[in-house]
């Protein structure tokens, strides 16, 4: 018996006759093909193996060798031998035998660790007392170079006060205070030059800085002791009472003796010497040079320890000092150059003559007071900087502290 088939249009359950390959529904009329239940349960035919083709002459086809089985080689019966583990970079991660962490090694690497970072501890506090002992002298040397410019500030002062003398005609009074002026000098050149030997043993990366400033110290004293001589030699060969002589000129006499105090303002003099041909000095002009190699070569030490002592504004005002030095020396020159082209060449009774007399004595009168002034504005510089050369600064490795 056939079972109840649904059809597909209005769901009603239709029996397939026995036989029948299709059936109506009654309700909606729509024929529905079933395929019969043993046509859907027969398999299907297999397929036809493949006949090989006949030789010629009826003769059958030999059959295929079969390759024999290859036996396999018989398993060897040795014990098995225990891999060996390759060793840790770690020995923390060394297990013993029970799969834990090796102690004792773990305390060797310790100690070994403990003994190299006592090592490295022991080597930087070396190198700190050394570095302390440097800044010691290097505290030293700007201690000495201090007072050194305040001595050389005080000197162009009583040089200032020489000149005068000498000026308003009293040659005694001049001759007292030029003697107090060259001791002061001459203390002075002893303590530049005391102060740039401490420098040389003081921090490593200054050092070359103290060594050219003690060089230029002593020539710089030598060429000012022979000064006198020099002045002699040229009273001799150009003169110093013929009658075209100006009159700022019975001065220079004086200033040119008391050299070793300040030659800066002979750098300022000597182009209205060369304007009116008289008592000029070459050696004068080295010496003078010489005298501002060594603010110059101050002014670097000061800057290198400031910087290294991790505050660069003293250093940067330290050369600013100079600078000041380098334009009063400059703006005198150009001023007295001008003022002797205008009224040196009038008649000595001439009111303008006169005039000009008192533009070289109240620029003469500026440029030593301005120079005194930038002097002790320098040594003030110096003195702040002492406590810049400190070990503990010199080695932090910061490039600048919040002072």
């Amino acid at each position: 018996m056939s079972e109840p088939v649904p059809c597909p249009t209005c769901q009603s359950l239709l029996r397939l006759p026995p036989g029948a390959s299709a059936v109506r529904c009654p309700n909606c009329k729509t024929v529905l093909a079933v395929e019969p239940e043993d046509a859907a349960h027969t398999p299907p035919p297999a397929a036809a193996a493949p006949v090989a083709p006949p030789l010629p002459f009826g003769r059958p086809r030999p059959a295929t060798p079969v390759a024999p089985v290859r036996a396999l080689p018989p398993a060897t019966t040795a014990p098995a031998k225990r891999a060996k583990l390759a060793p840790d970079q770690s020995p923390y991660a060394r297990p013993n035998e029970n799969g834990e962490p090796d102690e004792d090694e773990k305390l060797r690497q310790m100690r070994r660790e403990l003994a190299t970072l006592d090592e490295k501890e022991i080597e930087e506090q070396e190198w700190l007392e050394e570095l302390a002992g440097h800044c010691k002298h290097g505290r030293t040397a700007m201690h000495f170079l201090t007072w050194a410019v305040r001595v050389y500030a005080l000197a162009v002062l009583i040089q200032l006060i020489a000149v005068a003398a000498a000026g308003f005609e009293m040659y005694d009074y001049a001759a007292v205070v030029g003697l107090a002026c060259l001791a002061f000098a001459g203390i002075g050149a002893l303590l530049f030059c005391v102060g740039f030997g401490f420098a040389i043993a003081g921090p490593l990366q200054s050092r070359h800085i103290g060594v050219m400033g003690l060089v230029v110290s002593v020539l710089h004293a030598l060429g000012a002791i022979l000064q006198p001589g020099n002045l002699a030699i040229m009273v001799g060969v150009q003169g110093i009472d013929h009658g075209s002589k100006p009159l700022w000129s019975d001065f220079l006499v004086v200033q040119d003796m008391l050299g070793l105090a300040t030659d800066l303002p002979l750098l300022a003099d000597h182009p209205a010497r060369f304007l009116q041909s008289y008592n000029w000095s070459l050696p004068g002009m080295i010496v003078a040079a010489l005298e501002f190699t060594r603010l110059v070569l101050l002014a670097m030490l000061t800057q290198h320890y400031a910087t290294s002592g991790k505050d660069p504004e003293t250093g940067h005002r330290a050369f600013t000092t100079v600078s000041r030095v380098f334009w009063v020396v400059l703006m005198t020159c150009s001023l007295r150059m001008a003022t002797a082209g205008i009224f040196d060449n009038l008649q000595s009774g001439d009111m303008l003559f006169i005039v000009g007399a008192a533009i070289h004595g109240a620029l003469t009168f500026s440029c030593y007071f301005s120079l005194a002034i930038a002097l002790l504005l320098f040594s003030r510089t110096i003195s702040d900087t002492i406590d810049l050369v400190d070990h503990r600064r010199f080695a932090d490795k910061r490039d600048r502290l919040e002072l």
